[in-house]
């Protein structure tokens, strides 16, 4: 878990807390269900069938842990972020067109998705790769002081 007074701190925490203040809360089923469905778009009434609950909880877990550091991981988090939004996916970013631009700007939803995969990215690594401890492991042989 990061430290919290670090991530409070953080610019790239406060960055990813400003790209995902872009998207609706977990009410709007269909963008949800959209989402995870990796930008195929289903009828109001098929995303209400097969809801979208799972996806829905990681995000409120991720997103109280990314407000409240005490109460999360944001490695686990950004590792979610990445599944979800990483590579190319050209439908979900015409779907995230809509919400993440006031304007007609070119390209908005695969800026965004962009954006907050290099953020989740740098935080991921930051906060959860193991730093020194797990590069002194790794390298035991070549780290021991003789």
């Amino acid at each position: 878990m990061a430290n919290p007074h670090r991530l409070n701190d953080d610019p790239d925490a406060h960055h990813l807390v400003q790209l995902l203040g872009m998207l609706p809360g977990p009410d709007d089923i269909t963008f949800w269900h959209t989402v995870d469905r990796n930008g195929r778009r289903a009828e109001q009434e098929e995303a209400e069938l097969t809801g979208h609950s799972c996806l829905i909880k990681k995000m409120e877990i991720g997103i109280r842990g990314l407000l409240n550091p005490e109460q999360g991981d944001i490695a686990y988090f950004c590792e979610y972020l990445l599944r979800l939004f990483s590579g190319e996916r050209p439908l979900l970013w015409e779907h995230l067109n809509a919400y993440v631009a006031h304007s007609d700007i070119d390209r908005a939803g695969e800026r965004w998705a962009r954006d907050l995969t290099d953020t989740a990215w740098q935080l991921f690594v930051r906060y959860g790769s193991g730093g020194q401890r797990a590069l002194t492991v790794n390298w035991s042989a070549v780290t021991k002081i003789r």
